[in-house]
């Protein structure tokens, strides 16, 4: 009986027994951690989330899995960092792997196993972004927040952040992310990253 076993489900998450939930077979167990996932109420989102990909995971539904770890990465959210964000990509990436090993691939999870892939090269430049703006003097929280509250693209990286605050190391890795390799810009760039390093080498006051 559904609602019986919703009782059981409802009973072993208030109890924070997500271990023991997720050893249940039940063929009700997925249509209850949707169904959560999908409520309004932000309180726990991220933890029912969680139930989720493990439950595909267990299951043995990579693909499946690999999407909501996907969905998680993604998600705006204070509440996920940008260390944890690249944490679900790389969970994903392992999952969407061994979807293609189990099942032997198809075109549609090839490409989203490339676009994981991807996202995961930009975030790693976000997370060198990141600790470059932590670096800074200064009180920058709002900028720290934003880094963590989204993973970005290379365009907003690269405008809001590396272009207005001169940090030329990270915009290099961001045309090398983008493969956009403008000699007049790459050696623009360059050139910055030196000069800086040279300012750090001179005496206060030459």
């Amino acid at each position: 009986d559904e609602l019986c076993h919703a009782a059981i489900f409802d009973w072993l998450t208030t109890n924070k027994w997500n271990d023991k939930l997720l050893e249940i077979q039940s063929p009700h167990l997925e249509n209850y951690l949707k169904k959560h996932t999908a409520q309004t109420d932000q309180t726990d989102l991220v933890a029912r989330y969680d139930l989720l990909w493990k439950y595909y995971e267990k299951s043995g539904q990579f693909m499946a899995a690999a999407r909501v770890l996907s969905r998680l990465s993604d998600a705006h959210s204070t509440l996920i960092n940008l260390p944890t964000r690249i944490e679900y990509l790389s969970r994903a990436i392992v999952c969407a792997r061994a979807a293609e090993t189990s099942s032997f691939g198809n075109a549609v999870q090839g490409q989203f196993l490339y676009e994981l892939e991807e996202k995961m090269d930009v975030a790693k430049v976000q997370s060198q972004v990141l600790d470059a703006v932590i670096r800074m003097p200064g009180n920058n929280s709002e900028l720290i927040g934003r880094l963590n509250a989204d993973l970005l693209d290379v365009t907003q990286l690269y405008e809001q952040f590396t272009e207005p605050l001169g940090l030329w190391e990270c915009k290099l890795a961001i045309l090398h992310c983008a493969g956009h390799y403008d000699a007049a810009l790459v050696s623009n760039v360059w050139l910055n990253i030196i000069n800086n390093e040279v300012k750090k080498l001179s005496p206060v006051g030459d």
